[in-house]
């Protein structure tokens, strides 16, 4: 297996979507209204992060996003 600094920018994307599939079906088990608020707003970054825009929303629980590997999380305005 290569290293990060050995791998071509395709490759790189073609692992950040898979993380980013397995991140959206793990908030799919979770079967909670918030997991499913938390699954419409991940996206992945210019960088191919995954981030959580949750601002202004009436998410109360960030529970569904344990061990999931957000980068960022943008939450003003919420109640959390």
């Amino acid at each position: 297996m290569t290293t990060g600094q050995d791998r071509s920018l395709q490759e790189i994307y073609e692992v950040a979507i898979r993380v980013r599939d397995h991140c959206l079906e793990k908030l799919r088990e979770h079967e909670s209204p918030q997991a499913r608020l938390i699954a419409e707003r991940l996206q992945m970054d210019a960088t191919a992060s995954l981030v959580v825009n949750l601002k202004r929303t009436a998410i109360t629980d960030l529970g569904p996003l344990r061990g999931l590997p957000i980068k960022a999380l943008f939450a003003e305005g919420c109640a959390i």
